[in-house]
Formats: structure tokens, sequence, C-alpha cells
């Protein structure tokens, strides 16, 4: 701890110079409460969402702390260590020779937003002290895939969450996730790493998938579905009724609370699928949130459902200036007609953007008067 010249380092309140201190309580006790504790320790790497560079050593200390079976909270460690990579904003991409829905998804929003802002438009550079704290807490996955196998339930699940921000790790993770689902006796637990195991699968891990399938059909719907989110992930050919089921959890989570359990899960059956190649991606997929979507009653959140439809449907690139409705395949006329039906362009202000990237009208009105094939201005 004391190899850091934290008297040099700005936190989100002044100099870090008590974080030695403070991990020190974390790792021994002390006379604060873990409320306090965990508000000092947090309030010194982050702010608001902005991390600060205190938060790269201390990611270092904590994964210490972490490690050591003698810590006195190591809840706590990995709880720091949670908030400091969710606050990291760093995305990790993955070595494949074509992209994956998600990157191409990524290029559209960058051509909007040269289009809007101007050619001459940079992008705006990732703030280096993400990248290095993302990092920092990514050096610790051999810590948190041993910690994994700890007898305390709690530290199991916290890993498994810390576990899924790792994609690239995941040559090292899989068989640790195979062997974990085999043997884990607790539902929530194993629930976790199936989504640890959907945000940072890859597809023909048959170990993977045969640990996972265990639990697919458990009692508890929650983790029956936690399961079909993994095997979208890791298994080539999803069967009709993991679709169906992961398309209703795209349109039926619960956007009020982005920590709720649906909404982490719909998160994950994005991440599965989005992090597929387009030829990857099941042919019945987008009929089936287009039927989902149609189905819903009233404005449930569901704007996971309708990015995913679009990343598969426009996957090639936004519509070049001057197309017309006709000249879409069907499955774009279909994801198109189903954004007219459901109104989400009335209700909520989420989607536009992203209908707006495929270079569609993002008015309501305007959308409808270009599928009639009506002059519109967009």
């Amino acid at each position: 701890m004391d190899d850091h010249e934290w008297t040099l380092m700005q936190g989100a309140c002044g100099p870090a110079t008590e974080v030695p201190t403070l991990i020190r309580a974390l790792r021994d006790g002390g006379p604060d409460s873990r409320e306090q504790l965990e508000r000092e320790l947090s309030d010194h790497v982050q702010h608001q969402g902005q991390l600060y560079p205190p938060a790269v050593p201390t990611a270092q200390l904590l994964i210490d702390a972490l490690a050591d079976e003698d810590t006195h909270d190591r809840l706590l460690a990995c709880e720091l260590l949670q908030t400091i990579v969710e606050n990291a904003h760093h995305y990790e991409g993955e070595d494949f020779a074509e992209p994956t829905l998600g990157e191409l998804s990524a290029a559209r929003a960058a051509w909007w937003s040269r289009r809007r802002r101007g050619a001459a438009h940079e992008p705006v550079a990732p703030d280096p002290v993400d990248r290095e704290a993302h990092e920092a807490v990514r050096a610790g996955v051999p810590a948190y895939l041993e910690v994994l196998r700890s007898g305390d339930r709690q530290l199991r699940r916290g890993m498994a969450t810390l576990l899924g921000h790792f994609p690239s790790a995941w040559p090292v993770m899989a068989a640790e996730f195979a062997e974990r689902l085999a043997e884990e006796e607790d539902p929530e637990v194993a629930a976790a790493i199936c989504l640890a195991v959907g945000r940072t699968g890859r597809l023909g891990y048959g170990r993977v998938a045969a640990a996972a399938g265990l639990w697919r059909g458990h009692g508890d719907r929650y983790v029956h579905r936690c399961a079909l989110a993994a095997l979208a992930r890791v298994v080539a050919e999803t069967d009709t009724a993991m679709l169906v089921e992961l398309a209703d959890c795209l349109v039926t989570t619960d956007g009020g609370d982005w920590q709720s359990p649906e909404t982490v899960l719909a998160g994950t059956a994005f991440d599965a699928f989005g992090r597929r190649r387009p030829a990857e991606v099941p042919a019945r997929l987008a009929g089936l949130l287009t039927v989902r979507l149609r189905d819903q009653q009233g404005p449930e959140w569901s704007y996971l459902a309708v990015r995913l439809l679009l990343d598969i449907a426009f996957h090639e690139g936004p519509l070049p200036d001057g197309a017309g409705f006709a000249g879409l395949d069907r499955v774009q006329r279909d994801a198109v007609l189903a954004l007219i039906d459901t109104e989400v362009l009335l209700w909520t202000e989420a989607i536009w953007r992203d209908v707006a990237e495929c270079n569609l009208p993002h008015v309501h009105d305007e959308l409808f008067a270009w599928v009639a094939g009506q002059p519109a201005l967009f």
C-alpha cells in the first residue's frame, strides 16, 4: 500500500491519502461501520459515475484483500471492485475475423454521429483512467476464479458477477464455469454463473453447455431463464422454445430499475445474441421479436428487444439516402412495421436514436408517411 504516491493522486474528494487506512480497516476490521467504510472508499475512486486516478491502485489492493481468506470483509472488497468496473464504461472487444452485431451497431452509431455533427467531428477519446481501472480489475480474474470455490455463497455469487465483465478472459474461465455449474447447489449462485456465461461465452464450448443445461427447467423460472441465456451464448443451434422465452425476457423487463434481476437477465440475453456475428444469429429470432413486440399490452420496457431487432435487420449498415420502403428486404420491412404498429417512437424516447442510426425516419408520423410512400424530410 505504501508503494503508491497517494498524496499526488486526486480523487473525487481530494488527495487519496486516506485510502491505505481505509483498506487496512477493510482487511483487519475497525470502529467504522461497513456502510461508512464503503462510502468513504467509493468516494475516493468515483463520483456520479466518473472514475478518478486512485481507482487503479485501489483496485489492486482490493484484489489482494479479496484473495486473502483472513480479510475481515471480503464481500465489501468484491462490491467495491464491482463499483469500479461498472463505472469504467469500457467494453472488451473480441478478436473475431468478422464483426459482431454489437460492433456493427457501434459502426452505425459512429456514422450517425458524424452525420449529425459534421464530417470533421472527432469521436471523444475514452478516458484513460477508465481503461486502466478496467484492466486493473481484470487482472484479478485468477483470484476471482479461486474465490468462486469459496464456501460463502455471497462471495461465489459476487465472483460470478465480476467475471461477467471480462469476455476476453473466456478461455481461462470456461472450464471453471463448467465445473462450478456442475457442482453448484445454490440456485442463486448458479443463476449468477449462467449470467456470466451469457455475457462472456463463445460458441462451441460443449462442457459449459452441458453444465448450463443442468439448470434448464429449474423450478424457479428466473434460474431457468438464466440457464437459457447461457445456452444462447455457447450453443450454435438454439431451439424454438429457448428463443421464444428469451424474446419474452427482452420485451417484458422492468425498465424502472436497471439492477433488477429481470433487467439484468434481459441485458444478458441481449449480449448473448449481440456478441454473435450476423451469420450466427438464429434466423427465427427477428420474427419472434416482432411477434412479441406486437403482442405486448401497453408500453412495457422493450428497448433491448427493439434494439436487437434493428441490429439484426440493419446489420449491413444504414440505409442509403433516398431508399424507399419497397426496397427493404422482408426482415427489414417487418421490423419497420413493428415500430409503427407498437408506436414505440411515441411512448419512449430511448429508441429514436437507434432508429435514426439505420437512416430511418425517427419520428412516428414521418416513419408512417415514409412507409406509405409519401415524401418526408428526415
